[in-house]
């Protein structure tokens, strides 16, 4: 009857190691799921990051868009006045031509009535 005795707490001890075994089983799976989850979380936190950094990248591209704008319209302004200049200039000389020309012909005048 001990022996007995002795067979069912050994079986129910073989039990027990067996759920022992099951539960710490369940635990490094838990584990494994767990360590998943904190990969996940620290990629999440590197894609927070990096678009961030995207935004940052976008707001200094507008900055330097706008500063290419305004260059943009001075030069056109410049370009503008130097048109303006050139056509004076061209007026100017036309004059000059015209000046050059009644000189000449006051020459031409002087000298026939010399001869």
């Amino acid at each position: 009857m001990r022996e007995n005795v002795m067979c069912e707490a050994h079986s129910v001890m073989c039990e027990a190691q067996s759920v022992m075994c099951e539960a710490h089983s369940v635990m490094c799976e838990a584990h494994s799921v767990m360590c998943e989850a904190h990969s996940v979380h620290e990629a999440h936190s590197v894609m927070c990051k990096a678009h961030s950094v995207m935004c940052e990248t976008h707001s200094v591209m507008c900055e330097a868009h706008s500063v290419m704008c305004e260059a943009h319209s001075v030069m056109c302004e410049t370009h503008s006045v130097m048109c303006e200049a050139h056509s004076v200039m061209c007026e100017a000389q036309s004059v000059m031509c015209e000046a050059h020309s009644v000189m000449c012909e006051a020459q031409v005048s002087c000298v026939r009535h010399i001869v």
